[in-house]
């Protein structure tokens, strides 16, 4: 229970002011810049991912192409006997 009466609640404290406003307004600027940086590691891991998954898409396009090669090649030996 609050024994100081109303001088908690309409003083000094309830200003706006004092270390405890300055510590919350401290606290809440940390959490902001903090949750950007989380934001842009985030969009920089997306980033990064479509990335490889390009490339992955390319080195399989070009595995395929060169299996497909191959195969023709062997076919075409098998066949014609060059």
């Amino acid at each position: 229970m609050n024994k100081g009466g109303a001088a908690g609640l309409g003083g000094g404290a309830g200003a706006g002011s004092g270390p405890t406003a300055a510590a919350a307004a401290a606290a809440a600027q940390k959490q902001k810049t903090l949750l950007q940086r989380v934001e842009g590691d985030i969009a920089n891991i997306v980033d990064n991912f479509s990335h490889l998954v390009n490339v992955a898409r390319v080195f399989v396009l070009s595995s395929l192409l060169i299996l497909n090669h191959n195969v023709i090649k062997i076919a075409v030996i098998y066949c014609c006997g060059e």
